[in-house]
């Protein structure tokens, strides 16, 4: 979170907070809001359990399962599950959701840190991409073509 918030900051984003996450925080956004950490970490909290099997109405075009993360076509289904890997992708509540949420978080901590290091050091790798998935240091975008 201190990487993504240094980076924000170096950008010229001049509100940033790092908060603890809970259930709260995540139902009543009160602004653009990125979560950071492992699945393993943030599937704990019930409202994140809920959104990733709601992934078909989420759009963010990834299923964590126990067998890794899914990721996704166009169509929804299944392109791609892979054991170790970065996620990036963003859902709000509609067009112009003033308060969205971005996921940002790894299958494991070192797919957090791909994740984490690509939006904190080449945010231009990904630029107009609605998410992408970060596997073996490569960039995928989301959802699968």
């Amino acid at each position: 979170a201190e990487d993504l918030k240094n980076s924000l900051a170096s950008r010229g984003v001049k509100s940033i907070a790092i908060k603890d996450l809970d259930n709260n925080l995540l139902e009543k956004r009160q602004g653009p809001t990125i979560v950071v950490g492992t699945w393993d970490q943030l599937k704990q909290l019930d409202w994140l359990d809920k959104f990733n099997k709601a992934y078909k109405k989420t759009g963010t075009n990834v299923y964590f399962s126990d067998k890794g993360v899914e990721l996704l076509d166009y169509c929804g289904n299944t392109g791609q599950t892979v054991k170790n890997a970065g996620i990036i992708t963003a859902a709000g509540n509609g067009l112009g959701d003033r308060n969205p949420l971005w996921l940002v978080c790894g299958t494991e901590q070192t797919g957090l840190q791909m994740a984490v290091d690509l939006l904190a050091n080449s945010p231009q790798k990904i630029s107009g991409y609605y998410g992408v998935a970060v596997v073996a240091g490569k960039v995928q975008r989301l959802p699968l073509q």
